[in-house]
C-alpha cells in the first residue's frame, strides 16, 4: 500500500513540475472565408498565419500575418490610391494584432522588432474597414485588433520575434 501511495505521490510531483512556465506561445492558422467588393461576391480562402503569446490562460500578445497578392480578390479592398501606393511594393502584408497590457507586451515592441528600412506599414483605411466588417472577424472576435498593411521592398525571409520571458518564435515573411 506504501508503494502505491508513493507511486501515485511521486507521479503527482512529476507532472506538476511538467507545467514550470505559465509564458508559452502557440502558433496555428486561421482563413478567413470569402468577401465582396463592388456586390460583386467571392469565395476565396485568405490564409493567416497566426501567433499567440500566452501568460497562464491569458493572452497578451497574438499575431495575424499574411501576404496579399494583387491577383487575390481580396486586395479589391484597397482604395485605387492605396493600390496604386502598394502595386510599388515587392510584396505586400497584413498584419492584424492584440494586446492584452502594453506595460507588458506592446504594439511598439512587436513592430520595432519587424519593422526596417525593407518593411514600411502603409496607410489603408479602405482595407482595415473592409476587413474589420468581414463576417469572419466577429466569429474571430477580432474587433480589439488592429490591422497594420506593409510594403517589403525586397525579399523579408523569417524574422526571430522575443518578448521577455518567452521562447523566440520566428513569423515567416
Amino acid at each position: 500500500m506504501k508503494t502505491k501511495i508513493l507511486a501515485l505521490f511521486a507521479l503527482v510531483l512529476l507532472t506538476s513540475c511538467g507545467n514550470m512556465t505559465k509564458n508559452f506561445v502557440k502558433g496555428g492558422e486561421s482563413i478567413i472565408k470569402g468577401g465582396t467588393a463592388g456586390g460583386k461576391p467571392w469565395n476565396d480562402p485568405l490564409k493567416f498565419q497566426r501567433l499567440s503569446w500566452y501568460s497562464e490562460l491569458n493572452l497578451m500578445y497574438d499575431v495575424f500575418l499574411t501576404k496579399i497578392e494583387p491577383s487575390s480578390p481580396f486586395w479589391q479592398w484597397f482604395s485605387e490610391g492605396e493600390s496604386r501606393r502598394l502595386k510599388e511594393c515587392k510584396d505586400v502584408y497584413v498584419a492584424i494584432t492584440f494586446s492584452l497590457d502594453s506595460d507588458r507586451i506592446s504594439h511598439a515592441m512587436f513592430y520595432n522588432q519587424v519593422l526596417s528600412k525593407e518593411l514600411q506599414p502603409v496607410v489603408t483605411n479602405d482595407f482595415d474597414l473592409a476587413i474589420a466588417n468581414h463576417p469572419d472577424f466577429n466569429k474571430f472576435f477580432l474587433s480589439l485588433y488592429k490591422s497594420k498593411t506593409l510594403c517589403a521592398t525586397s525579399d523579408i525571409g523569417d524574422l526571430k520575434i522575443h518578448f521577455p520571458n518567452y521562447r523566440v518564435k520566428t513569423l515567416h515573411f
